[in-house]
């Protein structure tokens, strides 16, 4: 059996950010709360940790053109994790109650969903 622990969470992690994106009732952290409850390096290890988590998803499914262009996007291309946080900064300012996760799975979608 394969890392049965990592595959289980992950799949969690990944089920907990579709369903946020989904449901505007659901228990996720706002933008408001990221930027003013987080310190810069908190903010950073979140954003990382969450493209960590979503690459291996990917490629754990099968999606592995997906898996790489969240990985170059994010950590190789040099504009990344600034793209980002641009995107989250916009969010925050049109609706400061919307999900950080929401925002994080739309900034893929845009940069790499063309990789379904």
């Amino acid at each position: 059996m394969k890392h049965p622990f990592i595959s289980v969470a992950m799949i969690s992690l990944f089920s907990l950010c579709l369903m946020i994106a989904r449901c505007p009732d659901a228990f996720g952290m706002p933008i408001a709360d990221y930027k003013e409850k987080m310190s810069f390096d908190e903010r950073a290890g979140f954003l990382s940790g969450a493209i960590s988590a979503l690459s291996f998803q990917y490629a754990y499914e099968g999606k592995g053109a997906k898996s790489t262009c969240v990985t170059d996007w994010f950590y190789r291309s040099g504009h990344g994790s600034e793209d980002m946080v641009v995107e989250l900064m916009k969010a925050r300012l049109a609706d400061p109650s919307l999900h950080v996760e929401a925002v994080i799975l739309a900034v893929i979608k845009k940069q790499c969903g063309h990789l379904e």
